[in-house]
């Protein structure tokens, strides 16, 4: 089931976890596949979730455009490699146990396996989704002037913020939204943001290391 809460910080751990699967891809055996437990309880929904919150801060906190659509773009790419990337546990087992020494039945072994991937239960759940792209253009409609604007994203979303943590960015701005319009108070308030979350990574741009590893080569389909 996918979460119905979601802070910056979770979005963060989803995305980094997400994210490394991929950049692994390369390291793993031919038609070897992930299966969902490698996801750690989260679902594809969890993921476009994560990366959209992310693509909203980073709109929000007035990053360059072009970085911003580079992230989107590559967000994208990312989302499109799950239904080829993961499969439920038994057939990923399967797909890590076809014998490589005959390449004809392995072909075969494979196609047989995946065949019906477009009627897998997380695949059903994703074909719906929002595209980043989407989302992006829907935030920017928004503004970030609107004092309602993360709480008319995470309804956009259809989940709520998960906790009263100050140290995460998101609730942060949330709690003080009162605070946060494109005043001289603007630099105050980021930089009180900055300082809590010194220990805090910023916004990862991880996906222009994976715009090219996201599709499987033809030696690792």
């Amino acid at each position: 089931m996918p979460l119905k809460k979601m802070s910056y910080i979770t979005a963060d751990k989803i995305v980094d976890l997400y994210s490394g699967l991929l950049i692994n891809i390369k390291n793993l055996r031919q038609y070897q596949k992930y299966g969902y437990s490698d996801l750690k309880g989260y679902d594809v929904i969890d993921i476009v979730n994560a990366m959209k919150l992310i693509i909203a801060y980073r709109f929000f906190n007035n990053e360059k455009i072009e970085d911003t659509n580079n992230y989107v773009s590559a967000a994208s790419s990312a989302i499109s490699a799950f239904s080829t990337q993961f499969f439920p546990d038994e057939i990923a087992q399967k797909l890590k146990l076809i014998d490589l020494t005959d390449d004809r039945q392995a072909v075969l072994d494979y196609f047989k396996l995946t065949r019906d991937s477009d009627l897998l239960e997380m695949n059903k759940l994703l074909n719906p989704q929002e595209t980043p792209e989407s989302f992006l253009k829907f935030c920017t409609f928004l503004g970030t002037t609107n004092t309602d604007y993360w709480e008319t994203v995470y309804s956009r979303l259809g989940i709520t913020w998960e906790t009263n943590n100050d140290r995460d960015r998101i609730y942060f701005i949330i709690k003080n939204k009162y605070l946060f319009t494109r005043t001289e108070n603007q630099e105050k308030i980021t930089t009180s943001l900055t300082i809590k979350e010194k220990h805090l990574s910023s916004p990862k741009n991880i996906f222009k290391i994976l715009r090219d590893k996201v599709f499987p080569s033809k030696s690792n389909l």
